[in-house]
């Protein structure tokens, strides 16, 4: 499988179970980012920079990791 594609897949794959646990998610982590590395929170930060660092600091490369920020129930994003 060609790498771009391994990422992209990775990705969606950590998003959909971001999305199928947001509740549970919700409960530890609520207005915070969170990094997400097979199927598991790995860092969680008020501060997307601090995140990053802790990723740094473990030596994981923040573009291949996934990060979101977890919002209140009901929040509205608009663009």
């Amino acid at each position: 499988m060609d790498q771009n594609l391994e990422i992209i897949t990775k990705m969606e794959n950590e998003n959909k179970y971001f999305e199928e646990n947001i509740e549970k998610i919700r409960k530890i982590a609520l207005n915070q980012f969170v990094a997400i590395e097979n199927g598991e929170i790995i860092e969680k930060d008020k501060e997307l920079e601090d995140v990053i660092k802790k990723l740094d600091k473990r030596g994981k490369n923040p573009a291949l990791i996934f990060i979101r920020y977890v919002y209140e129930k009901g929040f509205k994003f608009i663009l």
